[in-house]
């Protein structure tokens, strides 16, 4: 929940606008990076990790990278950069709805030892996915556009990155089901 708090306080800096004022908000949401990254460690070392700490991490994660993208989208349309107010939408809406996705099949690998998707998990699909949602690219994603002034086009990538994840984690769930109907006739 620190992290959560943290990420937001970087949320309302991006929200502000301006390139300082960027630099500042990523630099927090590395701080957010930290302290989510330590929760779990800590968790695992005092043996009192959960499925609901899991699931509670997973959705303030995704709250945070949304919550990224919707208040740069709304600082640029503040600019006078009004359709980039749709990217930022898009990004949130696809972003907050892939990394539940992804939370879901892996808390459905876990809970029957198999993947709930059509993709194995060593398949180049589920490799790609993994990488793109991992915080650790996000970040170095984040870093670059940032300091070279460039969130403009930060917004539009991230709408068609995510867009393109929400429609392959779509595909991916909708292939599992019919797999798994496929295997129960």
């Amino acid at each position: 929940l620190c992290s959560l708090l943290i990420g937001l306080t970087a949320c309302w800096f991006f929200w502000q606008g301006g390139y300082w004022y960027g630099v500042f908000a990523a630099l927090i949401y590395q701080a957010s990076v930290i302290v989510d990254l330590s929760d779990g460690e800590v968790a695992r070392l005092k043996f009192m990790q959960s499925r609901f700490g899991a699931w509670l991490d997973s959705v303030c994660d995704s709250i945070v990278f949304a919550g990224i993208f919707l208040a740069i989208a709304l600082a640029l349309s503040r600019q006078g950069h009004a359709n980039v107010l749709w990217a930022g939408i898009v990004s949130t809406t696809a972003a907050l709805v892939c990394l539940n996705l992804d939370n879901y099949f892996l808390m459905q690998k876990n809970t029957t030892g198999t993947p709930n998707t059509s993709a194995p998990a060593g398949s180049g699909t589920a490799t790609f996915l993994g990488a793109m949602s991992n915080v650790d690219t996000l970040q170095i994603i984040l870093f670059l556009f940032v300091f070279s002034g460039q969130m403009l086009w930060l917004t539009w990538g991230m709408a068609v990155g995510w867009g393109g994840y929400l429609t392959v984690s779509l595909s991916r769930l909708f292939l599992g089901w019919i797999w798994r109907s496929r295997a129960a006739a």
